[in-house]
């Protein structure tokens, strides 16, 4: 895990290496996921979320302030998905 909760990782995502073809907007970060699907990502100070292939979200890094939604207030390196979307 990273100084910073993990959220400077890309919790399983590689830098997709430009935007062709991304579906991303609003100045989200596009990467590839492990299939090779497009996936969108935004960083916040201490957590990082993603939408992935198939309209799944998922977030993961610092969560003191229930930054990751779901419903806890503990930090997680490894992607947890958001309640109530």
């Amino acid at each position: 895990m990273s100084r910073d909760g993990g959220a400077g990782g890309t919790g399983g995502v590689a830098d997709a290496g430009g935007p062709d073809g991304c579906p991303c907007a609003g100045g989200l970060t596009c990467c590839k996921s492990a299939d090779g699907g497009p996936v969108c990502v935004e960083s916040g100070l201490m957590h990082t979320c993603a939408t992935l292939v198939g309209g799944t979200f998922r977030c993961w890094g610092g969560n003191l302030a229930g930054q990751l939604g779901d419903g806890s207030q503990v930090s997680s390196s490894v992607p947890v998905e958001p309640q109530g979307l």
